[in-house]
């Protein structure tokens, strides 16, 4: 167990909690189902206790609890999950908790190396205590008689606990990063500080105004997406809306024209909602370029150093097709052409050195237009997010736990799209992260991160107003992510991209 299998002695912490939350999960739905008008509802607790004094850290829940047949059938053997079983799947529950592989109380040994567990089940009057040592080969079951409420404790020594954590403060960290808590309470008490701290950690942020309710659009995934901006207007009518690198020029085979002197259309450079443009960084001076290249012997490498040492400004070149063919790649000296006709030389009046070389970059560019109509959507076909995945607020959790941060990289998105926070939950049933709990199936996480970006699109969608706008980014989605989606809503595939 341990690092060999968690890579982190703290995950042990997290494995306890999970069966406490399926736990106290499954508890609510046979009470809500049972539950009459007037009858008080079933409030889910867990509690982190820290007993210094005691030598003692106690993980108590309200939950459903286990009787004798669950702790000698499932609790007690490794690999068997109780909730994997018929025992439990016959029982047509809709909750599907997210331990599935019977290995969870082991993680206790990742804490400690000896574990008491105190337990009484919703519908039995016995409570059982289950005394466990990381070096017995024996484990021994009492039944008490003393009363205690129905739910699970787990009881482990505090210094050895403490020992992986260092302090107390982190255990408290952990537990408002790793768990949600829109449907279980989580409090941490630390009795020596006479610390009661309710766990804050809700799905939702409602102090954003540009936020986006995911579970409209998808099934069986709750969740927010808070935008960086309001998308005022993710349309393009002219080629003058494009988003260059450097200072656009059209070269028509003959001669340079500034784009924004030039009468040129978008269509004009347009084949299958791409062109492709030239940039280069303008080399002022070639003094610094050559103390470099002196050094490295690697031109490409040479000139990348030079462009983060001094920043210069950039030129992009915007020609026809039969033009583009023509472009080189990488490293060029000042003989050789960038386009038929066309050499460094002829850029000195933007204040090129025409005796040094430059790096030249060929880019695609991807444009969607409807029947070559001039309203167009500029899109990104980079290998980069369009979030900052060391933001806290990017999370991925499946069933109210901390699996990872997610890293949003689709194919042709919509250029304008920055995204400030996504926060997931997958209560999907078919969805389950790997036996360390720390990843999905890649395909799997293809898909729902495809899915979010189509359910933002879907709520572009809803609040355009023009038929041309609404039908442009209809027939966008249709082309790019028509590929069937376990994960979108039916319903609003078929209203609108299959409409």
């Amino acid at each position: 167990m341990g690092d060999e299998l968690y890579g982190n002695k703290k995950l042990g912490l997290r494995e306890l909690l999970q069966n406490s939350i399926d736990a106290c999960i499954l508890k609510k739905e046979i009470l809500d189902k049972g539950r009459e008008f007037g009858d008080q509802e079933f409030k889910p607790v867990i509690s982190i206790i820290l007993d210094e004094n005691k030598n003692q850290v106690i993980i108590k829940d309200n939950g459903i609890g286990m009787n004798l047949y669950v702790l000698k059938n499932y609790f007690l053997r490794l690999g068997s999950s109780y909730y994997n079983s018929d025992d439990f799947n016959l029982k047509g529950y809709s909750y599907k908790p997210i331990g599935n592989y019977g290995i969870g109380f082991l993680a206790s040994f990742m804490l400690t190396d000896e574990v008491k567990v105190k337990t009484r089940h919703m519908n039995d009057s016995k409570l059982y205590e289950v005394e466990l040592n990381k070096y017995d080969e024996f484990v021994c079951i009492n039944h008490v008689t003393e009363h205690v409420d129905q739910g699970t404790e787990v009881i482990l020594k505090y210094d050895q606990f403490i020992e992986v954590w260092k302090d107390s403060e982190t255990v408290l960290k952990f537990l408002r990063e790793y768990f949600l808590t829109n449907e279980v309470s989580i409090n941490y008490v630390n009795k020596k500080n006479e610390e009661l701290i309710s766990i804050e950690n809700s799905l939702f942020i409602n102090n954003e105004k540009i936020n986006i309710e995911l579970n409209k659009y998808l099934d069986d995934i709750d969740g927010q997406v808070i935008l960086s901006q309001e998308i005022n207007n993710i349309f393009t009518t002219s080629i003058k809306d494009i988003r260059f690198v450097g200072e656009p020029l059209v070269y028509d085979g003959d001669k340079l024209i500034s784009l924004d002197d030039s009468d040129y259309e978008l269509l004009d450079f347009l084949n299958d909602d791409s062109f492709y443009v030239v940039n280069f960084p303008i080399i002022e001076d070639g003094t610094g370029l050559d103390d470099i290249m002196n050094v490295i012997d690697d031109n490409d490498e040479a000139v990348e150093m030079f462009i983060d040492k001094y920043d210069p400004n950039y030129i992009t070149l915007i020609a026809k097709e039969n033009l583009m063919d023509y472009a080189p790649q990488g490293y060029i000296d000042y003989n050789t052409e960038i386009l038929p006709n066309l050499y460094l030389s002829d850029f000195i009046e933007y204040g090129f050195d025409s005796n040094t070389g430059t790096l030249i970059e060929v880019e695609k560019k991807h444009v969607f237009s409807l029947n070559n109509n001039s309203l167009s959507l500029q899109l990104n076909n980079k290998k980069t997010n369009f979030i900052n995945n060391s933001n806290p607020n990017f999370n991925l959790y499946i069933r109210n736990i901390f699996t990872r941060n997610i890293s949003l990289n689709v194919p042709y998105r919509l250029l304008d799209l920055k995204i400030k926070s996504l926060r997931l939950n997958i209560i999907n049933s078919k969805v389950v992260p790997n036996v360390t709990r720390n990843d999905l199936n890649q395909n799997q996480l293809t898909q729902i991160v495809n899915a979010v970006y189509v359910a933002i699109c879907l709520n572009i969608y809803e609040n355009l107003e023009a038929d041309l706008e609404r039908l442009t980014l209809k027939k966008y989605l249709k082309r790019y992510y028509e590929e069937e989606n376990n994960y979108i809503n039916k319903e609003y595939i078929n209203a609108v991209i299959n409409s």
